[in-house]
This record gives C-alpha cells, sequence and structure tokens, in this order.
C-alpha cells in the first residue's frame, strides 16, 4: 500500500465537543447511549448519557427519571471523566453501535519518583518520541489525545464500522507499536476528556487533545496497512 500523502498543517487544539463529536458519524445521534465513567475519590461511577435538544444529557438512574446535565455539568464537578469510544444501542443488553473510530495508546515513561515528590513526572523526551512515532505512521491519525501517562492517536473513519470489523485492528495496531493492550478492546477503552485534571502525575496533568490533520480515512485503508506483515 503507497504511504498516504497528507498535507502538513498546524495541529488545533479540541475541546470536550469536538471530542465527543468523533464518537458518532451523524449530527443527531437519537437513539444511542453515550458511556461515561466518573472516576472522584475512592469510587467510581458508570453513567448514561442520551442525545436530546442538541447534545448529550444524562440520564436518571431509574425509568422515567428523564434527563438531567450535560458533560460540561459533571466535569465541573472535577472528577476523572473518561468516555468509551463507542456508542451504545438503546436496545436490550446496550450493543455497541456502528465505530466512528480507530485507536491506539501509547504510554510514556516516566522519571523515577522525587523524594519530596508525591509521583513521577514526564520523561519529556519520551513524550516528544511518541508522539513523533505517532505522528509519522504510514497513515498518521487525525486526532492525538494526551492524557499525561500515555497519549491516544485517533483514526477518523469515512464510514461507520461494526465493531467486530474494527476489533482485530485494534489488537493488531497496539501490538504493531507496542501499544496498550488493555486500550485495545473496545468494551475496556476509555478516553480521558479534555481539560480534565489527571492526578496520576506530578504535576498534575490538564489532558489535552489536538486535530493533527482534517478528513477521515477509509477502513480499508487502514486494514491494508495495518494487517499487513511488519
Amino acid at each position: 500500500m503507497a504511504t498516504q500523502q497528507t498535507d502538513v498543517v498546524e495541529p488545533t487544539t479540541l475541546n470536550v465537543d469536538d471530542v465527543l463529536a468523533l464518537l458518532h458519524e451523524t449530527r443527531n445521534p437519537v437513539g444511542r447511549w453515550l458511556w461515561v465513567v466518573d472516576v472522584g475519590g475512592f469510587s467510581e461511577h458508570s453513567r448514561v448519557f442520551g442525545w436530546r435538544r442538541g447534545g448529550w444529557k444524562e440520564l436518571g438512574p431509574f425509568p422515567g427519571d428523564g434527563f438531567g446535565g450535560d458533560v460540561a455539568d459533571l466535569l465541573s464537578r472535577g472528577g476523572l471523566i473518561s468516555v468509551s469510544p463507542i456508542l451504545r444501542e438503546h436496545h436490550a443488553g446496550f450493543p455497541f453501535a456502528l465505530a466512528s473510530t480507530v485507536w491506539v495508546s501509547k504510554k510514556v515513561d516516566l522519571e523515577p519518583r522525587r523524594p519530596v515528590e508525591p509521583l513521577p513526572r514526564r520523561v519529556a523526551a519520551s513524550v516528544a518520541a511518541v508522539r513523533a512515532e505517532l505522528a509519522t505512521l504510514p497513515v498518521p491519525p487525525h486526532v492525538l489525545l494526551d492524557e499525561g501517562d500515555h497519549i491516544v492517536g485517533v483514526w477518523k473513519l469515512r464510514e461507520p464500522a461494526p465493531v467486530e470489523a474494527i476489533r482485530p485492528l485494534l489488537v493488531n495496531l497496539a501490538e504493531r507499536i507496542n501499544g496498550e493492550r488493555r486500550q485495545a478492546g473496545p468494551g475496556d477503552a476509555r478516553w480521558l476528556l479534555p481539560n480534565v485534571l489527571s492526578h496520576a502525575l506530578y504535576p498534575p496533568f490538564t489532558v489535552r487533545a489536538e486535530q493533527l490533520r482534517p478528513g477521515r480515512v477509509p477502513l480499508s485503508d487502514l486494514s491494508a496497512w495495518i494487517l499487513s506483515p511488519p
């Protein structure tokens, strides 16, 4: 497969709405659920959001509760907020909807913890190396999500695809670049949202996302590269 040619553009910073928009292929994903994990203190809560009046609104825990606040309300509480990168269908068992992205997560090296600091710092050279590795892959990702102790590369698909079609790509891509295996499972993967404050590092790290290039990529192009012999 020929290496995909892309124009060099300046990265664009993405906000929470931009990242959430990566998760669905339409502007009106009615009938889909957004899975959100909220970690605060020593507790973890899974929350479900539905699409209502042009945005994601939290559903109450009991039938008939209706819709509550939006994702911004949840972020304002200061927890460690992450989302599943694949929406769920509003059917029995909440099966996966079609996937709009393919992704890979790669850890960055951390310094040994300093005696006067509670957590390790990132190794700046490792951060630069991981970013460069992802940005110069034969088919570069469209988005980089920097979560502090690892960086996620995200490819936007031209057409949404069934989960079973992307599952082997997630696994093979993680193996190809020595990425995080636990993030290669559609049911296990989580993305922290921009502006979330992660306390996994010292000093606490503010999650950020940026678009490296515009457009979308056909699933066939990704498959031809990822599933080819290294």
